[in-house]
């Protein structure tokens, strides 16, 4: 029988983090504090919190064992934060106004409507940019130059915090592009940004996470770790399920929902986690993946000595 403490944080854990943060946010946003500090630090301790949970409650012990893929890992979270963060705020200024320019206006579309409450924007600000990356994302599971590029998140042969931040410069771009950039093209303030940046930080924290997590009925809101586990499985009959980001909503309205419950009685259901194909992924090292999609048949097919 698991300790009474340990129950109350499986169930707990990750609605008492989302929603603490998202209130601070809330409440930073209406007192008018430095929302961008504050949107660091909850990041920065959500990432601390859900470290330490994995290795008291983990779902597989297995997991918690460093297999030469750290380092791959932690390059592309310090690539991601030191180059392409700063990169896309410089292109977004520059490529906003150039088009503010070309119509001869200073003020935007003005359509986002930012006079909304603050909650209110930040679920029709997460249901639209779900939706981009949610196409974007099942679109390279099937077609071959976008799973090139995709293929390095799936590399990892192991679930836990760290590996969900591997992704390839370009799949971190598309993301945003078509994800954020055209609400902030339709007008989204400064203030549903920075909170959708801490609710969709605190979510991505959790979702590959190594914690024996029951989330219940949020299971059918959010892209949970534990429905996120079976998009990486290498049994393609539900690996290509749970496309979801943060939110899991259009999965069911696409039909590409899986929850798993089916197999949760059997004996490792899950199975293998990683890449079924190519079989000579550069594994542990980022820089090969970076590369990768321009050079996949010496980079990857004929490279034998990819691990």
């Amino acid at each position: 029988m698991n300790h009474p403490i340990k129950t109350l944080i499986q169930y707990s854990l990750f609605p008492t983090v989302i929603t603490l943060g998202t209130t601070l946010m809330i409440m930073a946003i209406n007192q008018q504090m430095n929302v961008e500090l504050l949107a660091i630090m909850i990041a920065i301790s959500t990432m601390l919190i859900v470290h330490v949970v994995e290795r008291w409650l983990p779902y597989r012990n297995s997991w918690n064992t460093n297999t030469g893929d750290v380092k791959a890992d932690l390059t592309s979270l310090a690539l991601i934060l030191t180059v392409l963060e700063p990169l896309i705020k410089v292109s977004t200024v520059w490529i906003t106004s150039l088009l503010l320019m070309s119509m001869s206006s200073t003020k935007g579309l003005a359509i986002f409507p930012n006079d909304w409450p603050l909650i209110s924007q930040l679920i029709l600000f997460a249901l639209f940019v779900e939706l981009g990356r949610y196409w974007v994302h099942r679109l390279s599971h099937t077609q071959h130059h976008l799973w090139r590029v995709h293929a390095s998140h799936h590399s990892a042969e192991r679930l836990y915090q760290f590996n969900g931040y591997r992704v390839h410069p370009i799949n971190h771009l598309w993301n945003y592009f078509l994800g954020q950039f055209p609400l902030i093209l339709l007008g989204a303030g400064q203030e549903v940004i920075m909170l959708y940046f801490v609710f969709s930080a605190i979510s991505a924290a959790f979702q590959h996470a190594n914690i024996d997590t029951k989330n219940g009925i949020l299971n059918y809101v959010f892209s949970t770790n534990e429905l996120h586990r079976w998009h990486h499985t290498t049994d393609t009959s539900v690996g290509n399920k749970n496309f979801g980001s943060v939110l899991i909503i259009w999965d069911f309205l696409f039909g590409s929902y899986y929850s798993g419950k089916a197999e949760k009685n059997k004996s490792n259901a899950l199975g293998d986690v990683g890449l079924i194909s190519p079989k000579h992924y550069p594994i542990n090292n980022f820089f090969k993946q970076m590369a990768a999609p321009f050079c996949w048949q010496k980079c990857v097919i004929e490279d034998k000595e990819g691990k």
